[in-house]
């Protein structure tokens, strides 16, 4: 039902919910609760949302809709709290190994998570923390993955060195018409391929898909991108590994 309501939307522009550093305490304790705790830099790094949000409507809600109404309906009891007061955006927060908060990251939406992977340097942590801002409709709503490692004891976001020379975040778009996948993961050879399919504008009903490889070598990060005329939505197959280019630097 969702796809169907989805389509009716394409045009739709994804918007990646932005983190926005603020200092400790400067953002209010109350309202919310911890629903992820990971070690990281000694310390550990903490997923706060609202405390209204259980965890099974947060469950129910991700990958469907940031808004509970949509999800529970409008005439359920359970939303109607949501309705005089909308839920606080997630946060995330960064503390050390005394306990002390060093650094909170309020995100533009409700809904957040973390993952700890072993991704790139060997023995080095990749965190993957993925936003969701998902209305329940539309091409191009859904989850933001970006890729952080400890520097200095905290979160540093993760960058790729473009075919330019330019670096730029790590950012993983999963929606309607996005998706990514880790190919492999060994520390001198991760990849991850990212798909996007966008409106072509310069032509009137076209579409266009854009290839890009994000991959580790042992020592840096880069990637490359290619774009090329297609259409692609998530039901469908994961193109051929050849579709996208090596980022192998310049």
């Amino acid at each position: 039902m969702f796809h169907n309501i989805r389509r009716l939307a394409a045009s739709i522009l994804l918007f990646v919910a932005p983190l926005v550093a603020v200092p400790a305490l400067a953002v209010a304790n109350s309202g919310y609760r911890t629903i992820q705790s990971v070690p990281a830099g000694g310390g550990v790094v903490k997923i706060l949302e609202d405390a209204r949000l259980t965890r099974a409507l947060a469950g129910k809600m991700w990958g469907v809709a940031v808004d509970p109404e949509f999800v529970l309906g409008e005439n359920d009891p359970a939303a109607q709290t949501f309705k005089t007061k909308p839920l606080l955006p997630a946060k995330l927060r960064q503390m050390g190994p005394g306990g002390k908060v060093l650094e909170d990251t309020v995100f533009a939406t409700p809904l957040a998570r973390i993952e700890m992977r072993r991704l790139g340097r060997a023995g080095a942590a990749i965190y993957l923390i993925t936003t969701d801002d998902d209305v329940g409709f539309g091409s191009y709503s859904g989850r933001a993955t970006e890729l952080y490692a400890i520097h200095d004891r905290r979160l540093e976001t993760l960058l790729a060195t473009d075919e330019t020379g330019n670096a730029q975040p790590i950012k993983l778009i999963d929606t309607l018409k996005s998706g990514w996948k880790i190919m492999d993961a060994k520390p001198t050879h991760t990849v991850i391929q990212q798909l996007l399919c966008r409106p072509n504008f310069k032509t009137s009903d076209d579409f266009e898909l854009t290839y890009i490889t994000y991959q580790f070598d042992g020592h840096t990060w880069r990637s490359a991108h290619r774009t090329a005329p297609g259409m692609w939505e998530d039901d469908e197959d994961w193109p051929a590994a050849s579709n996208f280019p090596h980022a192998t630097g310049r």
